[in-house]
């Protein structure tokens, strides 16, 4: 799939989706496919992931919350969390482990150069007073490359977050997850959503459950033992 890789859960997840909030929420950055991410390289921030799903994902260029504002577009002034997202050791725990500031700036270059952001599914998580980025969301479609499906075909929707430390603690990723999926709720037909993160991340694993999502299955990628979690769209209409 062409597009962005994303972190989740402070788990590197590859290219599709894990999870990082607190060491137990999920998140999604900007990352380059085909290196590691949870899977072998992932972190808060969007990046490269190959050929796009035709598949519809969430559309909306902004969606609020109360203390939120999810949105498309990534800003200059964003630069310094971005770069927090993916240097953070505790962050990057489960999702690959923290890169280096240097690639991590070149990454964020690229990003605003190539408006990367207009990707289906990928957000900014800011704060809706201040506009300051507190993390990423992504609600894309899974590759069908990756392991860990529901459908036959594959390419089902998969959620995936990352907050900056300072922003753990205070249901920012329940929040951020919660106001996606019930926009998308609105928009999409019914279909199952994933969530996939790292066995070992408990606190991540509970964020899902309190969300709605049950684990049903478990496989190895990335050199780590993922759970992966559904749930479906349905459920999140209000």
């Amino acid at each position: 799939m062409d597009g962005l890789d994303y972190w989740r859960d402070g788990t590197r997840v590859g290219r599709s989706g894990q999870h990082s909030d607190d060491p137990g929420e999920l998140a999604p950055l900007f990352h380059q496919q085909g290196s590691e991410c949870g899977r072998p390289r992932q972190g808060p921030v969007f990046y490269d992931h190959g050929l796009m799903s035709q598949l519809r994902t969430l559309s909306a260029a902004e969606v609020p919350s109360e203390r939120l504002l999810l949105r498309k577009a990534l800003h200059d002034a964003d630069r310094e969390g971005f770069i927090e997202l993916s240097t953070d050791p505790e962050v990057q725990k489960y999702i690959g482990g923290p890169r280096p500031r240097s690639e991590v700036e070149q990454r964020f270059d690229a990003v605003i150069t190539a408006n990367a952001t207009s990707s289906p599914g990928n957000y900014v998580i800011a704060d809706n007073t201040t506009n300051r980025l507190i993390g990423t969301l992504m609600l894309a479609r899974r590759s069908t490359d990756s392991p860990g499906h529901v459908t036959e075909d594959g390419e089902e929707l998969e959620l995936g977050y990352v907050l900056r430390r300072s922003a753990w603690g205070a249901g920012f990723a329940f929040e951020a997850a919660t106001a996606a999926l019930r926009v998308a709720a609105d928009e999409l037909p019914d279909q199952p959503v994933l969530l996939v993160t790292q066995t070992a991340n408990t606190r991540s694993l509970k964020l899902a459950a309190r969300l709605g999502f049950r684990p049903i299955s478990t496989f190895e990628e990335y050199g780590a033992e993922q759970t992966l979690c559904t749930a479906p769209l349905s459920m999140f209409k209000i």
